[in-house]
């Protein structure tokens, strides 16, 4: 016996069919200007001593010495004579790039781990929100903290295997799975936090979650993706360009600061819109009808 469910236009029963990316979009946005100084102050507790950091080590990032230049001329041949120039490389050059590398890296993986708590704590401000339970920043983070131990296992789990992919992205195959997986896990934070999935299982809760949906969600992440980066880079260049003078302030100075402000207001789009996804989908699988008996 056939599903009785009604379906759409590609054959998907509506109930398992995700609402178009716009409908998502508006729905976080919407969340977002409910409760906006609590999202704001989420992101605000991980985010604003990590952009402090991170200032610093930009700020005392060592200064790749100036490259010797020599000239060697060769005399004169059949052929005419030959220009070459050499850029002989220094220890001290070496030192200076290994160390932005590493602090390159090190930047990364803590930013990395920062968007995953701090997602983890708004997806259950979220989540509660939508229960009628109404949860605090401090009762969030204090949830967070008793899936600590999930939460670091499930990121450390799937950063090894992010790096092994990132390595692999020279190739057709690598690349392409590398960026199915950064959607496909996309709601490790979620599940964690919200189904109690262990460190070595919320990868794998969060494919599953994705699989058959993985166009609409990458299109939410594109959406989502761009307009944070558009909103962090832009009106920060434009404000320290147009008030920098005026303030006798440096331009890049009022920049990077402005820019520390717009990322935490900004910041909590892209953990609501995971948070919405993975609501959606827990709907849709949880309506999924069952396979029919033999």
């Amino acid at each position: 016996m056939s599903s009785s469910l009604p379906r759409g236009s590609d054959g998907t029963p509506e109930e398992q069919r995700l609402p178009a990316t716009g409908a998502m979009l508006k729905e976080t946005l919407r969340l977002y200007r409910a409760d906006a100084l609590r999202f704001v102050a989420v992101v605000a507790v991980l985010n604003a001593p990590l952009q402090l950091v991170t200032a610093l080590l930009n700020l005392t990032a060592p200064r790749i010495p100036p490259l010797a230049v020599s000239a060697l001329v060769n005399l004169p041949s059949l052929q005419g004579s030959t220009f070459r120039l050499v850029h002989p490389v220094t220890t001290a050059h070496i030192a200076a790039v290994v160390e932005i590398g590493v602090r390159a890296i090190g930047g990364l993986v803590l930013s990395s781990l920062v968007g995953v708590l701090t997602t983890a704590a708004l997806a259950t401000i979220i989540v509660g929100r939508m229960e009628g339970r109404p949860i605090g920043v401090g009762a969030a983070y204090r949830a967070v903290r008793a899936r600590l131990g999930a939460l670091l296992a499930a990121f450390c789990w799937a950063a090894i295997r992010f790096a092994i992919l990132f390595l692999l992205c020279p190739t057709i195959v690598g690349l392409v799975a590398f960026i199915y997986v950064l959607v496909a896990w996309a709601l490790i934070p979620q599940a964690v936090m919200l189904e109690g999935s262990s460190g070595g299982g919320a990868s794998g809760r969060s494919r599953r979650l994705v699989k058959g949906h993985w166009q609409q969600a990458s299109n939410l992440f594109i959406v989502v993706v761009v307009l944070v980066l558009v909103l962090i880079g832009i009106p920060p260049a434009l404000l320290a360009a147009a008030l920098g003078h005026a303030l006798g302030l440096p331009s890049s100075l009022l920049q990077t600061a402005l820019s520390i402000v717009i990322a935490l207001v900004v910041q909590p789009v892209a953990a609501a819109a995971t948070t919405v996804l993975y609501v959606e989908l827990k709907a849709r699988a949880v309506a999924a009808p069952l396979p029919n008996a033999a």
